[in-house]
Formats: C-alpha cells, structure tokens, sequence
C-alpha cells in the first residue's frame, strides 16, 4: 500500500483508502491476512546474535588465536597433554563471555516482554484487546485516557482528545488533538492535530481511530532506521585489547623465536632436538603471552554487568560498563532522569500573602504553611477554600491514594492541584458531586486556560477558570481577599505580574486560577482573581548527592532540556548545578553553530535550555570532536539517534521507548540517575581491576621469559631451567587462577577521587609498564642468581627445582605488593585466597604426589633449604606495595 499523507485526507476518504467502517471496523480473517502482508507492528531491532556468533566473537582475538596455534603446534609434536592444557583455558574463556552475553541480552527481552502494549480494537463489529504488535492499516482503536499509542493512527472521533507527545517532539506541553480536521499535506509533525503517533501517551479525553502505519512505517519507526543507520564504533576495551595483544605478540614472538634458534643451535639439528626445543619455545610463547587476559576481561565484565543488575541496571553490551569507567562527560535529559517527574505545588501566591506547601512528588504527607510558618486550617482561611475547591473543579484529572502515595490518571500538571487540595483536607470527589459540571472550554495551546461551568443549585452557576497568568489576569476585574471580593487595581495587577515572573525564575510552572459566580462559557469576562499556584518538578532522590559524586571524579554533567533558560536555570540551581548566565545556551544558538565552533564553547556550558533532538546529536558529536568520552542518557524517541552516537548510552526502563532501548548500552530499570554514577564507579573498578590483572600476569610472564631466556643462553646453554609443562602449570594455574580472582576485588577508596581514564589510554600505561619491568627484573635477578649458587652447591636437578620452586611461588606474594599499590584491602578478596589455596595445593601435589612429580619433571622432593629460601624471597616480595605505588602515582595529578 503506497504512503500517503492521511493527516491531508478527510475521515471519510481515509476510511474509503483503506476499506475499513468504523461500526464494524476489520473482520477477523482480513486482519489476519493483512498481519501477513504488513509484518508484526514493531519496531525494527538490531540483528539478534545467535548463540555460535557470540561464541566465534570470544574466539576473535589474537590472545586467543595465538594460544589455538600452539595448540595446534604441540599436537603437531605430539605433546597431548600441553595442547590438551592451552584448548581447555581457550574454552573456559569462551563459553563464559558467550553466557554472559547471552543472558544480558535475555534480561532486557524479558523486560521487554512486560512492557508489551495492549490495544483496544473493533474487529468484526466486536470491542476486542490484542497484543498490539498484530495490529494492522485499518485495524479501528479506541484510545482512552492512560493508554500508550499503539501505532500511527488518524483519528475519525475526538472528544477533549490531549496527547503527552514528548517522547517524540521533546516538546512537554500537553497537545490537543481534534479529528474533524485536515491538515496541509507539508504540515510538520508538530501540527498534524488529527493524527496520533506511535509511542505518545493518551492523557484526557477520548478517541476512535483508524490505524493508518505500523512497525517501521511509523514516525518513530523512521527515527528507527535513523538510529539503525548511526555507525557502531569498536568498545573502548576491545581496542585496548587488541593494541596491547598486538604489541606482546610481535615482542614475544621475535624472542620465542630467537630461543628455538639458540637452542637448536647449541644441541644440533636433531628430530629430537627440533621436537624438544619447538615444545620449550611454545611453552614460552604461552607463558610470555597472557592468554588468561581475555577470561580475566570477559569475567570482570560479567561480574560488573551481575552487579549492576543488582542495581537495576540491565548492560545490553558488557564492554559499556568498562567504558562507562572512561566517562568524562554524562549528557543528561532533565525530565524523568534529573527530575522526578512529579509535578508538585510548592508555593501558592493569594491577594492575602504567599503560602509554602510541603510535601514531594506524588505523597499526600505535607502541609500548606502560612507565612509565619503556620500550617493553615482551611475553614480559616476562605480565600484559600475557594481556590482549591476552583482549581479541582476546573481539572479532569483523578488521584487514587494507597497509603500516602497518590495514584494519577491525567495530567500530572492538575493531578498536582488535587494533591495540593488532599494535604489541605479537601475531599475531592465530594467537592465534584457537589457542584456538577454544566459545560467545559477544555485547555489549548492557543487559549492557554481551561474554563468549566458548574451548577450551585436553584438556578446559580459558577465558571471556575485556570491557566497561564497572561491568559486569565487581563479577564480579572475583581479579586479575593480575606474580607470578600474587591477591586483589582492596577498596582495589584502589577504587584501579581511581579510574582508570577519571580514564581517562574525560581522554575516553577505558573497557573492563575479565577472564578465568577452568575456568568457563563460564552462570556469569561468580570471574573474574580483567586491566586497563582506555582508548580515544580522535583529532583529525583538521590540526585544531589550522586551529581557531587560525579563532579568529585571529574565527570561534568550537562543538562539538556527543552525548558525556557529561566527556568532551566532555577532546576539546575536545585539541583546544585551552580551556573551563571555564560554558562547557560539557547538551543536556537547553538544550532547556528558549525560542529567545531560549537566544540570550543563546551567547556563553559552547564545547561542547554530549548533544545531540538538534532541538537543533542551534534553536541555529541561535538563533545566526540575534542576527544571526549561521551555518556547521553534518555527516554524518548528523540533521544535516540544521540545515545547510539555517545560512547554510551543510557535509556531509561520505565518511561522509555523502545526506540530508546534499542539504542542504548545500558538501560536503567529503575530509571535512577544515581545508578549511572554507580556504574561509573563499576567502570573504574573493572578498570583497575583488568589493569591489576594485567600488570601482574605481564610481570610473571616477563620474569618466566627473562629466567628461561637468560638461563638458556648464558648460563646453562640450550637447557632451559623449567619444563615445557612446568611453564604451562605455573602460567595456567599457579599464575592464572589468581589472577582472574582479581575481578572479585572490590573498588579503591580513591576510584571516584581520581580524573576519568583519557580517551583511549592503553591498559597498560607507562607506569604499569614501569612496574612490570622493575618487579620481573628483581624476581627473574635473585631467582637466576639463586639458580647459579644451587648449580655451583648442587647438581642441576637440584638446581632445577629451585627455580621451580621460586617460579611458581614468588608471583604469589608479587599479589600482595600489586594490590596493594592499587590501594585495595588485602583481605577483601576471598575469592582471591581460595584461587591462592588452590594453587598452592596444585602445586604441592607436583612435588609431592610421586606419579605427578614424575610428570613434571621432580626427581627428588625438595630440602628444607629450598623451602625456606623460596619463602624468604616469597615474603620480601610481599613487600614491594610501597615503592610499586610510587611508580604507579607518578604523573598523577
């Protein structure tokens, strides 16, 4: 079915083009046949990966593939029980990335599975509920108040019809929909009045409809394939990894190589030789490289997406939560992520004085307080009674209370008036039997009030009005005091346009409320100022303090928001967002900027007020542009194309739209912006913890290449001090198992204390390398020199078990001296003490258990005299924290 542009054509002929009547609406069969041809009403996903492409994705890096060839090389040789050895850590490593892949991505579909929207439908002249997903073109839908759009749809009845279109305009002001109208065929989407989006909330009013674009055809479904079309970059982690695996691979090779030469050259060129020194130089190459690397990443990762689960964090990509750890800057949408939104009236100005009103979001506990600060009993004050019986009155929406909390169904804007009302003591639907509504002039965006007529009995009537101060003020010729009516003089008239300009610059939604007895709908003239009630959205709990957690780690956040500056301004003071005017944009300004002319004002910027979604975009792009790490959070349709450009995304779970989600790396469950500074926190700790378990597996390794190397060239020539097998057993357990404990470690004191990690930084940066060389010279120095005084004092048997004895013990206490220059407790690691047990008792057993001892090479079990020295070194190794902290402080500021 060719496009058309239904908001141009007239209900009947809508009807005609898609050969539907609204009584009767889709017969079954032909909506069937229609799911057929349309295809489900969703919206398009990413490619799901099955279970063998996320598997194969654990297998593409060169750790891995280096550790499959020698693999594959050992076969070759014979050596079963090595290659046996290097393909079971390959597949440990493996089939735990894949499971922890696989059940993120099947957390978020079971949360994507409870958000499934219903739609209410006539099908074969019936009123039917369906999963809204098999809706079609033609399909009629009833729309009520609370309901979720299920699909674009043109509407053919209307009644007092207001639409919530912010998830996909931005724009937060209630729309009014009208379906007896036709619109130009040019008109932007922001005027289309006779059509309903896909992903827009029904607030008041009723409405049939005929479903006219589904799944992909629909606005949002366009925005969709906008996101689909933003280009992916490779995670942050990912290209660490490959960076430092490149690197290792050409140094490790070139010597593992020129070991294989040295020792073919000093035994000669035998199978024998050839078979013995390609196994020496294989088990090298599998010690020098930290092939457990990649388990250690896939397993930090895992436990940092476990943990945030626990945080009702759901981490769609695992690589997010590392590089959420980067984050230098969070772009954060300020309704429903910053704020709570609850509406909530806080202050109420009368011709009387000005009154406070306690009490946050949608809780019934509080009270209104006078301006001596005493709580107002209502039959006292009559000025006070006659506003709030008005502005419930003049309002559609309802509450329901369980306990102290409110339920709404409405506006959250008029929900807000009757909660103000329930903490004065008002009851609400009593009030509303009392005086029942004669007639209503329902809000628009051109009038800017709502008026409704109510009858007092015996022939009387009273016309309740509210609205914009701007829009009801000049229609005011009277107000009331606590003596009865009186004359609105100018100087009163200035003195209320003087507060409500105050109410607005403290970020407060301002609405007049008036009222005139005896006049009618046709003639809102005369009528009698009752007050301005300021209404605010409150900060999430919890925001303050995770925002001063943030700014403490270096982490700005920039309030993006389509809110007047004023009032931008007001919610970001409340929130401790200090900012003067230069730090404060329009977007309108902004927009006429080029991308690098925008990316030089950044630094200033705290808040971005009337801002569009295609700017969010580009002050992504632009925050990218100066080599920043970008995290966007957001909910709604026109967040989306912003969070696939970020670094990372974050949607919220709640309120979001599935356009959003899709997009994200990381959906909050919760929608709590404190669980964004807590995953940066996790951030960091995986950094470090990766970082840890790098520095330590490299120093091991480089201690096992320089004693193996040195020794086989210069000191014993063409014999290595350790077996093909020793080397294997210290690297893929005595060294391993420990070191992918290191995931367990739990954060520094100083994680949130320190500057984000620059754009790119290597895991390894200078001054880990620094420590990896210092720590493997001083191992691999005394072991070499105690293999030289055991060789002179003993055979070479002896000798040989020294160096094993101090290989595999000595990297040990090299865990405590790493830990400790991280700054993490030693003792909070008990998985960490199990992995050190364990190995130990591997270890012992090779030594000890005679059939093993055989294997490994042990031809005696070891003197007192080996045991102490190995303990004596394993202890003074324990001791390095302190200097090894100084190297890794260097350059820090």
């Amino acid at each position: 079915m060719p496009e058309e542009k239904w908001h141009a054509l007239p209900v009947e002929e809508v009807l005609s083009k898609l050969g539907v009547s609204v009584e009767e609406g889709l017969s079954v069969g032909e909506a069937e046949r229609r799911l057929r041809s349309f295809g489900l009403n969703e919206l398009p996903r990413g490619k799901r990966r099955s279970l063998l492409h996320m598997f194969a994705g654990q297998l593409y890096n060169a750790f891995i593939i280096v550790l499959l060839i020698a693999a594959a090389i050992a076969t070759a040789l014979g050596e079963t029980l090595e290659s046996t050895a290097i393909v079971a850590i390959v597949l440990m490593a493996a089939v735990l990335g894949t499971w922890q892949e696989f059940k993120a991505e099947r957390t978020l579909e079971r949360l994507r599975e409870l958000m499934t929207p219903r739609a209410k439908v006539v099908r074969s002249g019936k009123r039917l509920v369906v999963d809204a997903r098999h809706l079609v073109p033609g399909d009629i839908v009833i729309l009520e108040a609370g309901d979720r759009v299920p699909a674009d749809v043109r509407l053919v009845e209307s009644r007092e019809l207001y639409l919530d279109e912010s998830l996909l305009t931005g724009e937060s002001k209630l729309v009014e929909k009208r379906a007896n109208i036709v619109v130009k065929p040019d008109a932007p989407i922001f005027d289309r009045v006779n059509m309903a989006f896909m992903g827009t909330h029904v607030i008041k009013g009723k409405a049939l409809g005929v479903v006219v674009a589904t799944g992909a055809k629909t606005e949002t479904g366009k925005i969709a394939k906008m996101v689909a079309e933003v280009e992916e970059e490779e995670t942050m982690i990912h290209r660490q990894l490959r960076d430092l695996s490149g690197k290792l691979l050409i140094l490790f090779g070139v010597l593992c190589g020129a070991l294989f030469g040295i020792l073919v050259m000093f035994n000669g060129f035998t199978q024998r030789v050839l078979v013995d020194a390609g196994m020496t130089s294989i088990a090298l190459a599998v010690a020098a490289v930290p092939e457990a690397l990649p388990a250690i990443v896939t397993l930090t990762l895992a436990l940092g997406v476990w943990r945030m689960a626990g945080r009702n964090a759901i981490v769609r990509r695992m690589a997010a939560v590392h590089t959420l750890g980067s984050v230098e800057v969070v772009c954060c949408d300020k309704t429903g992520t910053l704020t709570a939104n609850e509406m909530t009236v806080v202050k109420v100005y009368t011709p009387r004085g000005i009154y406070r009103v306690t009490g946050v979001g949608y809780t019934i506990r509080g009270e209104v307080i006078d301006e001596k600060g005493n709580p107002v009993i209502l039959e006292r004050h009559p000025h006070l009674k006659r506003l709030a019986y008005t502005a419930i009155l003049c309002n559609d929406s309802r509450i329901e209370t369980a306990g102290d909390r409110a339920k709404i169904e409405g506006d959250p804007t008029e929900a807000a008036i009757l909660i103000f009302a329930a903490k004065m003591g008002v009851k609400i639907e009593s009030i509303r039997k009392r005086y029942a509504k004669m007639g209503e002039i329902p809000f628009s965006s051109e009038r800017m009030y709502m008026a409704t007529q109510h009858t007092l009995g015996k022939g009387r009537s009273v016309v309740c009005m509210k609205g914009a101060p701007e829009a009801v003020l000049p229609r005011c010729s009277k107000m009331l005091t606590e003596y009865g009516e009186a004359k609105l003089t100018a100087e009163k008239r200035r003195e209320i346009e003087q507060e409500a300009l105050r109410m607005m610059k403290e970020g407060l939604r301002v609405l007049a409320v008036a009222y005139c007895e005896g006049g009618g709908l046709d003639r809102l003239e005369d009528m009698v100022f009752l007050g301005l009630l300021g209404i605010h959205d409150p900060p999430r709990e919890g925001v303050k303090e995770a925002l001063k957690k943030s700014w403490k780690a270096g982490v700005k956040v920039v309030m993006i928001t389509g809110d007047h500056k004023e009032t931008a301004m007001a919610v970001a003071e409340s929130l401790g967002m200090k900012c003067d005017e230069d730090q404060v944009a329009l977007g309108d300004e902004l927009e006429k900027l080029r991308e690098e002319e925008l990316s030089k004002h950044l630094d200033r910027l705290v808040v971005i007020a009337r801002a569009v979604p295609e700017l969010k975009m580009k002050i992504v792009r632009a925050f990218k542009r100066r080599k920043c790490v970008v995290a966007m959070t957001g909910d709604g349709v026109n967040d989306a194309p912003a969070l696939k450009a970020a670094h990372v995304g974050i949607a919220m779970g709640r309120r979001g739209t599935e356009v959003a989600k899709e997009a994200a790396d990381i959906v909050l469950a919760d929608d709590n912006f404190s669980s964004i500074v807590a995953a940066i926190e996790e951030g960091r700790t995986i950094t470090d913890n990766v970082r840890k378990a790098t520095v330590y597996l490299l120093a091991v390794s480089f201690t096992i290449l320089f004693i193996v190397f040195i020794a086989a060239v210069f000191i014993t020539p063409g014999v290595s001090p350790l077996t093909p097998l020793q080397i294997l057993l210290i690297n893929l357990i005595l060294q391993g198992l420990p070191a992918i404990a290191i995931a367990f470690d739990s954060p520094s004191p100083r994680v949130m204390e320190r500057k984000p990690a620059p754009l790119g930084e290597s895991i390894m940066r200078r001054k880990d390398w620094h420590s990896v060389f210092i720590t493997a010279a001083v191992i691999s120095a005394v072991t070499l020199a105690i293999y030289v005084h055991s060789l002179q004092t003993a055979d070479f048997e002896a000798a040989r078990l020294q160096a094993y004895f101090l290989a595999a013990i000595v990297p040990l206490g090299l865990l405590v001296s790493v830990r400790k220059a991280y700054d993490t407790p030693v003792t909070s690691n008990s998985w960490l003490a199990l992995a050190v047990l364990i190995s130990i008792l591997v270890f012992a057993a090779t030594v000890w258990v005679r059939p093993l001892a055989v294997t490994f090479g042990i031809k005696a079990p070891p003197t007192p005299t080996v045991i102490g020295i190995t303990l004596a070194f394993t202890a003074a190794i324990c001791l390095m924290g302190p200097p090894l902290k100084l190297i890794l402080r260097a350059g820090e500021s």
